[in-house]
């Protein structure tokens, strides 16, 4: 026997699975595929029932009476998947985030290490005057683009730069400088041996 306030009794369709499932002696929980009431999968509950309706409902005196409800699932499930949004969005703001953080990093820090890098090996293998005022040129300008500690890298490589560069210039000179003393030295010898020989003749 059963009576529904949602439906009236011609309109239900209790299977037999169903009606296996919520008729033991005991008390319980299940999942039916078909509900009764027009759902699937829907989560259920049963229990036997002791007391009758006796004179009200004397036709079904007698029979075992059971009580039976039934959630639909996309109620069941609906806290669950609000929940599941939230996290999605929270888990897709958190990868925007950390993209936008990935590349301030790769604008404001790997980019210009590797262009530092790359101009340092470059002069390493070519320190001409030409190629040495690019790479100064290079550095200037991410001294100027990066920020705190990269431009301050920067920064001290230009002064390196160009110590060697007035390093290199001071050698230079300096051999210049050499040779021309070494030059007005033999010219002065040689002076001083026609200067003996013509004394000695004027001697003589």
């Amino acid at each position: 026997p059963k009576i529904c306030p949602i439906l009236p009794p011609k309109k239900h369709l209790l299977n037999t699975p169903l009606m296996t499932t919520i008729s033991p002696n005991l008390p319980g929980w299940g999942i039916a595929k078909d509900d009764g009431h027009g759902g699937r999968s829907s989560i259920i509950g049963f229990a036997p029932v002791s007391a009758t309706f006796g004179a009200e409902l004397g036709h079904l005196s007698g029979l075992h009476w059971y009580t039976f409800i039934r959630q639909d699932p996309d109620e069941t499930y609906e806290p669950l998947y609000g929940i599941l949004g939230t996290v999605g969005a929270i888990g897709l703001g958190l990868v925007l985030l950390l993209s936008l953080f990935g590349l301030y990093i790769s604008k404001t820090i790997v980019s210009p290490l590797r262009r530092l890098t790359e101009t340092v090996v470059v002069e390493e293998k070519d320190d001409s005057p030409e190629q040495t005022e690019q790479s100064l040129e290079i550095l200037e300008k991410i001294k100027k683009d990066a920020k705190d500690e990269m431009s301050d890298l920067a920064a001290a490589f230009i002064r390196a730069t160009r110590a060697r560069v007035n390093y290199q210039r001071q050698l230079v000179f300096n051999e210049k400088i050499a040779a021309i003393g070494e030059t007005v030295a033999k010219m002065a010898h040689e002076i001083r041996n026609q200067l003996t020989a013509i004394l000695g003749a004027a001697t003589y």
